[in-house]
């Protein structure tokens, strides 16, 4: 399922190259491996700049992690 050859074509130069087979759109073992290795390694910020009035403020939010049967 994660061969790196069913992404070759995800990894060709930018004029050539393609978005991600169909698959992983719909997959929750895809979706999980996206949510340890992308979201849950760094900081993600998300908000507008209105919401914050000085800098140096650190806003939480919830964030709503679905399952790719609840999408």
């Amino acid at each position: 399922m994660f061969d790196r050859a069913a992404f070759a074509n995800v990894f060709k130069p930018v004029e050539e190259a393609e978005s991600l087979p169909p698959w992983c759109y719909t997959s929750q073992d895809f979706y999980d491996l996206e949510v340890k290795n992308l979201f849950m390694r760094v900081w993600n910020f998300f908000g507008h700049v209105d919401q914050v009035a000085k800098t140096e403020i650190i806003m939480a939010n919830r964030v709503f992690l679905a399952t790719a049967n609840t999408l």
